[in-house]
């Protein structure tokens, strides 16, 4: 399914898509690079997990005590200090990287769902995967959602909860490459807003998207 305008795009408006996209591409790498590390430090957090498993049970068996004893006063036992403050370094390290990953625009947040999670059980393969993704309520990327679709509404009246002109099958690229999203990254009135809560800060804190009402 096109989702483009009827009329045929002269060769500014070809230049202006490929110029978009080309940067969205190249914002979107950048954001898989982010997203490898973030994965590897969350990684390193549920190996952690592991560790303090094993170190309870040889403290059971050592003292003679019952697991569930032990890891309820695991703050009495010295050995978990050191786990315990490697996961708060690797938790504030997380975070940082969390709070890094920002989408400058739709196009780049679209694309980059599509790619990140491909090969997994949370693949974002179509415009129905999108929907599911966007549905939890309170979730920065259902803000998200909510703001592209509320303006689509609103100033395009276009409705992408709307299955019968944007099907369930429609596949992600067919929608960030559409003319419809593509052109908001023209469009100042949407821009203004989207980075406004994109890039969001609470008394200094990255606080994304929590201003979005």
């Amino acid at each position: 399914m096109k989702l483009s305008t009827k009329y045929s795009p002269g060769a500014r408006e070809i230049m202006l898509k490929e110029s978009v996209l080309q940067k969205a591409g190249s914002a979107v790498n950048i954001l898989l690079n982010q997203y490898k590390n973030y994965l590897a430090v969350q990684a390193k957090i549920d190996a952690l997990d592991g560790e303090k498993m094993a170190a309870a049970a040889d403290l059971a068996r050592r003292e003679n005590l019952k697991l569930s004893e032990v890891l309820k006063d695991r703050r009495a036992y010295p050995v978990f200090v050191k786990i315990n403050s490697e996961e708060k370094r690797l938790r504030e390290k997380l975070q940082d990287a969390s709070d890094a990953m920002t989408f400058a625009n739709p196009v780049i947040w679209m694309m980059y769902k599509h790619l990140a999670y491909q090969g997994t059980g949370s693949a974002i393969l179509t415009l129905r995967d999108m929907r599911k993704h966007c549905s939890k309520p309170d979730y920065i990327c259902s803000k998200r959602f909510q703001y592209l679709n509320a303006y689509l509404k609103k100033q395009k009246n276009k409705d992408l909860e709307n299955t019968e002109s944007f099907p369930d099958r429609l596949k992600m690229p067919e929608i960030y490459e559409s003319d419809l999203i593509m052109g908001l990254t023209a469009e100042k009135e949407f821009m203004s807003g989207w980075e406004e809560r994109e890039y969001y800060k609470a008394g200094g804190r990255i606080a994304k998207w929590e201003n979005h009402r």
